[in-house]
């Protein structure tokens, strides 16, 4: 797993293929997941946090969309919110206005 943190932190191209490894590992594996999920919270925070200019808007987006949906995706599993880190993150981001948006549009793809 701490591959896959550091992937998470890596360039663009690598940490969207870590966004779909992390929603993959929720689904098929959790158990393995959940005690790794405080290494994840920096580098993900940086992705949906990425201030988005008029010069590769729409790229941006997506990648802040992805990071939002492994974001979800490891909202799900049990006992991930007792890690605080995770947790603070997570409401944190949902607070945020700029992202409400994207919330939305990850919500009408389930």
């Amino acid at each position: 797993m701490p591959y896959l943190a550091k992937a998470l932190g890596d360039v663009e191209d690598i940490q969207l293929q870590a966004h779909q490894i992390v929603c993959s590992m929720c689904i098929r594996n959790p158990g393995a997941i959940v005690p790794f999920a405080e290494s994840f919270v920096e580098p993900l925070k940086k992705t949906v946090n990425k201030k988005v200019k008029d010069d590769g808007a729409e790229r941006i987006q997506e990648w802040i969309k992805s990071g939002l949906r492994a974001t979800l995706a490891l909202s799900h599993l049990d006992g991930i919110m007792t890690c605080q880190a995770f947790s603070t993150f997570f409401k944190d981001t949902q607070k945020n206005t700029s992202l409400f948006n994207f919330f939305a549009q990850l919500k009408e793809e389930r």
